[in-house]
């Protein structure tokens, strides 16, 4: 989980923090971790709110669906990701 939440991959480490918890609901540093990676979880969701935001007013900016895609990744949501990276490559976007 630890590796997920370095890579950036909140989405994917939240399972695993929340079973480690549930496992060692004694362990501070267990219960301290899951807190974190649910925080970061929580504001992934904000920052995704405010990015969607920002591509209703512009829906054919690249910048904006590459901006979505990488907080989407991050989230854990691929799926997702891929379809703004494309999106954002077929407007003449980065990779």
């Amino acid at each position: 989980a630890k590796s997920l939440l370095a890579l950036e991959q909140v989405g994917a480490a939240l399972p695993h923090f929340a079973r480690a918890a549930q496992l060692a609901p004694e362990r501070a540093d267990v219960q301290k971790q899951f807190a974190r990676a649910r925080a970061i979880g929580e504001r992934l969701d904000a920052v995704i709110a405010s990015q969607r935001e920002a591509l209703a007013r512009e829906p054919n900016s690249a910048a904006a669906h590459a901006q979505l895609a990488e907080t989407l990744r991050q989230a854990g949501r691929t799926a997702e990701a891929e379809q703004h990276r494309a999106e954002a490559m077929r407007l003449g976007g980065k990779k």
